[in-house]
């Protein structure tokens, strides 16, 4: 049988900063993820609640027929750089990267690849990478690669959370992973992330309400934005780092070189974002995953940005 310790090995050869192994197929947050969605904090995100999404939650199977290992494996991605200027605007670090998507999806084919190398039998795989309804993060803690944060964040002590998750499901056996339960040790007494939100958006810790948080505000919102949230804003423009910059695991990470490194500018003028059209919307977004939000979006929240950057004057 095909050891983990094999399945590791190849991975980091590969550029992954961790990786880990799970035959636990059934999520153990599921029932947090119902009241998640009960609550309403998916917002207008309608397809986290679809039928079809919902039930391919619960089951790997739904994913992949006969699954019998998933092996969960982290990116990781260059920490976000303060520079800025009086008028520019602020973009999530990890979408300033090239396009994760394609980077990660070619990483885990080519480590499906190696263990077909070293393995004697048939197998069947499917590469996923923030592309299907898997609960990513709960699927990552029960391999034992990261503990869920307060800021609902996957964490790796020496890594830190700037990272991506990309997960390999495959009929393969593999040996199943002790995980105990590690998300109430890791924070300890730390509010940081909490405490930090300009937005509020954490009514409990482990909690996310989604409406009220800046990414989602920047990314998923469609139409205005609500006036009291506004101010709270900042500059950002898309998404929002600062749960994972006041974060003690990343200022103490000793995480591997990244294989992200800057690929756009983490501070774009915010006049030329407003002005922007259509041309100059593609060469922005070009070779990102940035195109989850609209030239218009991004247009609205510039114009919120430089009213904030006004008020400050």
């Amino acid at each position: 049988m095909l050891t983990e310790e094999i399945v590791l090995a190849c991975a980091e050869q590969i550029g992954f900063a961790k990786a880990a192994v799970t035959n636990d197929t059934i999520p153990v947050r599921f029932a947090d993820y119902e009241q998640w969605l009960k609550k309403g904090y998916h917002g207008s995100m309608s397809f986290m609640s679809s039928d079809i999404n919902f039930e391919a939650r619960k089951s790997s199977n739904k994913i992949l027929e006969g699954t019998q290992s998933i092996i969960v494996c982290a990116l990781n991605y260059d920490k976000p750089s303060d520079a800025t200027t009086d008028s520019s605007g602020k973009i999530s670090c990890y979408v300033t990267q090239r396009d994760y998507h394609h980077v990660m999806k070619s990483k885990l084919s080519l480590l499906a690849q190696q263990l077909a190398s070293v393995v004697d039998c048939d197998f069947e795989f499917r590469a996923l990478v923030d592309s299907a309804p898997v609960l990513e993060r709960d699927l990552a803690e029960r391999a034992g690669l990261s503990f869920t944060g307060k800021n609902t964040m996957a964490i790796i002590p020496g890594v830190g959370s700037y990272f991506f998750i990309g997960s390999l499901f495959t009929t393969l056996p593999l040996t199943k992973r002790e995980i105990g339960n590690p998300v109430f040790k890791g924070c300890g007494d730390c509010t940081a992330c909490l405490d930090a939100c300009p937005t509020k958006a954490f009514p409990e810790p482990y909690k996310l309400d989604a409406t009220q948080c800046i990414s989602y505000l920047t990314i998923e919102h469609d139409g205005d934005i609500p006036t009291s949230l506004q101010e709270k804003m900042g500059v950002h423009i898309y998404g929002c780092d600062i749960c994972q910059q006041v974060c003690p695991y990343n200022a103490t990470s000793k995480a591997p070189p990244p294989t992200f490194t800057p690929y756009k500018n983490y501070a774009p003028n915010l006049h030329e974002v407003l002005e922007m059209r259509s041309s100059a919307y593609k060469r922005f977004v070009k070779g990102t995953a940035m195109s989850r939000a609209s030239a218009k979006k991004l247009r609205r929240n510039a114009t919120i940005a430089l009213r904030n950057i006004e008020r400050k004057k």
